[in-house]
């Protein structure tokens, strides 16, 4: 199992009581299922000093941790952890040693157990939630429980973000269900974009050109091996580059980003499909046509006169 690791200097909250406080825990009441599709739980901040026993006392008795024996909890976990290392374990990823900063991401029903070196320590900054927006994104796979360690490099917007969050939990979390809600997802949405984010700055701009060539609307199918050519890497190494970015091939992205301008084009009760057609650069008014209603279920006449 590969190491998550950074080279990048340590993170931190820089804002609020949270990055200065004593360490705390929060649980609210959990009344079930949240109009916001997602439920904060619970919430807090934990110092790990060098050579002190893990875990510290406080936690309930069912979020005990006993290295190695593996835990199971019916929440996820969100676990933002700075300064130290330690190690992880899981019934899908074994043994892994970690760095930080990194963050754990905990599933419910998934056995693990964690623990800092005895010889750093790591400061936890952690928040349990549920709800039926994380459970779609497990079952699409964008939360992926084989993948609970992630690394966050220099993202100091995540340490600020959920030292903001724990800020409102400890202070007033009462009537701020939606925005405690909005800014775990937040959180998870920075994961899954750190997932996207290309390291070596070349690739990343060779990424960025070919998505520019690709939303060029009034031009001919763009063939990926020329564009391939044109940027000096591999046609497969740039599918995949293109499909990491966007979650879309090269060929479904640019019919994608056709799509959008054809029913903004389609507005306009002076343009026929032909005119559009041409105007995207389709071959003919007929390959629009069968792109368009394949892609939204009607064809663009009809979607012209309902709209």
């Amino acid at each position: 199992m590969p190491v998550p690791s950074s080279r990048h200097a340590q993170i931190a909250p820089r804002r609020g009581r949270v990055s200065h406080c004593t360490d705390f825990a929060r649980y609210l009441p959990d009344p079930g299922s949240s109009a916001w599709g997602l439920r904060v739980l619970a919430g807090g901040r934990t110092h790990i000093p060098p050579n002190i026993p893990y875990p510290p006392a406080g936690h309930p008795d069912d979020h005990a941790l006993t290295w190695p024996h593996l835990r199971t909890i019916d929440e996820y976990q969100y676990i933002l952890l700075t300064r130290g290392r330690g190690r992880f374990r899981s019934e899908a990823t074994g043994e892994i040693s970690i760095t930080t900063p990194c963050v754990l991401l905990l599933f419910p029903g998934m056995g693990h157990s964690f623990q800092p070196d005895i010889k750093t320590g790591w400061n936890e900054y952690w928040l349990a939630f549920r709800g039926e927006i994380p459970d779609r994104l497990r079952a699409e796979g964008i939360l992926d429980h084989r993948h609970p360690v992630h690394a966050v490099g220099r993202s100091q917007v995540v340490a600020d973000q959920i030292g903001e969050t724990l800020d409102r939990l400890a202070t007033d979390p009462h009537g701020k269900e939606g925005l405690l809600a909005a800014e775990c997802l937040a959180l998870l949405a920075h994961l899954q974009d750190a997932k996207r984010q290309v390291s070596d700055p070349v690739s990343a701009a060779r990424v960025l050109r070919a998505i520019a060539r690709l939303e060029e609307i009034n031009v001919p199918d763009v063939r990926l091996g020329s564009l391939a050519r044109d940027l000096g890497v591999s046609s497969a190494h740039l599918r995949r580059m293109i499909k990491d970015h966007t979650g879309l091939s090269p060929k479904h992205y640019q019919q994608a980003v056709r799509i959008v301008h054809a029913k903004r084009l389609l507005r306009n009760p002076h343009l026929g499909v032909a005119t559009v057609a041409e105007r995207l650069g389709f071959a003919s008014p007929f390959h629009f046509s069968r792109l368009f209603k394949r892609m939204t279920g009607v064809p663009p006449s009809a979607w012209q006169r309902e709209d």
